[in-house]
């Protein structure tokens, strides 16, 4: 059963102490106010956003009252109440930034909500075409046509709630730091010096004047006019949740593959599938000749790289495609099979590596490096 989470986040700049928001599970976000370049790696997502919480959230976990204030289950505050349990403070401390690589002033809400279109809050993302829209990046909002980011679940957000399964309008960070609702139209302004009419536009906070030549140096009230604090942006996390029998028919089935019963290849290939299958039952998988199972096994999102690795230099060329399409594929494998001699695997590589350039992801000389600008 899939759960959708509503997901609304701002984090203290770590150099100004300004609120800057972050639209999705992101590696990196530029402060619009001095320019920092705030970075967040895995360790901070799984702290900053406990699996404890999201089952709260759900109602399965409970927060005594006098923590939990007078919030109803299910509602904004719960995820914050829950951090608030865990930290003691709503604002975590310096001492706490260091030793648990967190972030002074996290400000997390989160509720249950279905994914929808953020430009008209009319339209809804079909939770049936969820994978569709992710191996196409983006989905059309089908009431006003927005087009609507959709990805599917990374090793970072695994690392948050092993069911996760995709991140629906997650905004990139701006590469620049300025916001992202800067004024359009100039504004009148008078030097300092000369009283000589300048326009400005919030580009630049130091504005020169031509006659006089005297840097002016906006205020405050102006500055805050033509770049207004950016609100942090609803993204949603989607997650797979099991009922009480799917967990014991999963448990009965990997104990069978485990055990080498030999179940039969549906059984095999439902759990070379299910992402919460351990790495030992799939690695066992991994070496299975049926070709059902080795399709399941290309279907999981949480496979390990190293057996996404190994079906790609498999014999079958078709195993080279579904490896090929995986996103744990490494990119020495993906930068191999661009070349391959199947045209339909090597026109996947192609469009893939692209895609990733796009993404500002460098690709060449066998290594992936996120630039950050």
């Amino acid at each position: 059963m899939l759960e959708s989470f509503a997901l609304r986040i701002s984090v203290d700049c770590r150099a100004c102490r300004i609120s800057i928001p972050l639209n999705g599970i992101v590696s990196s976000a530029t402060c619009y106010h001095c320019g920092e370049v705030n970075r967040f790696d895995p360790a901070f997502w799984s702290k900053a956003l406990p699996a404890q919480g999201f089952a709260h959230v759900l109602g399965n976990v409970q927060v005594p009252d006098a923590q939990a204030g007078a919030s109803p289950a299910g509602g904004p505050t719960d995820f914050v109440a829950y951090l608030e349990r865990l930290t003691d403070d709503r604002t975590i401390s310096a001492a706490a930034l260091e030793s648990e690589r967190l972030a002074i002033g996290l400000r997390v809400e989160c509720w249950r909500g279905a994914p929808e279109c953020q430009q008209c809050h009319r339209g809804k993302v079909g939770a049936e075409r969820l994978a569709e829209f992710a191996s196409r990046g983006s989905c059309a909002c089908p009431e006003c046509g927005t087009q609507i980011p959709v990805r599917p679940a990374d090793p970072v957000c695994f690392g948050i709630n092993t069911g996760a399964r995709f991140v629906v309008n997650e905004q990139a960070p701006s590469a620049s730091g300025q916001s992202l609702q800067r004024r359009t139209k100039p504004v009148a302004f008078q030097c300092v010096s000369c009283g000589a009419g300048l326009r400005v536009d919030g580009a630049k906070r130091m504005v020169g004047c031509e006659f006089c030549n005297v840097d002016n140096y906006l205020p405050d009230g102006l500055w805050q006019m033509l770049n207004p604090v950016p609100k942090p942006e609803t993204f949603f996390l989607i997650c797979e949740y099991e009922n009480a029998a799917e967990r014991a028919a999963r448990a009965s089935a990997e104990e069978l593959v485990a055990f080498a019963q030999d179940p039969s290849p549906e059984v095999r290939r439902a759990v070379a599938a299910n992402p919460a299958t351990p790495a030992t039952v799939l690695q066992k998988l991994s070496f299975d000749r049926e070709r059902m199972v080795l399709e399941g096994l290309a279907m999981n999102p949480a496979l390990p790289a190293s057996i996404v690795d190994q079906m790609a230099t498999s014999d079958d060329i078709e195993f080279q495609l579904l490896a090929v399409q995986h996103p744990k594929l490494s990119l020495d494998q993906l930068e191999k099979l661009e070349h391959h001699r199947d045209g339909r695997v090597s026109k996947v590589a192609r469009d893939r590596i692209e895609w990733l350039r796009s993404q500002g992801v460098k690709v060449g000389g066998g290594f992936l490096s996120k630039l950050f600008r």
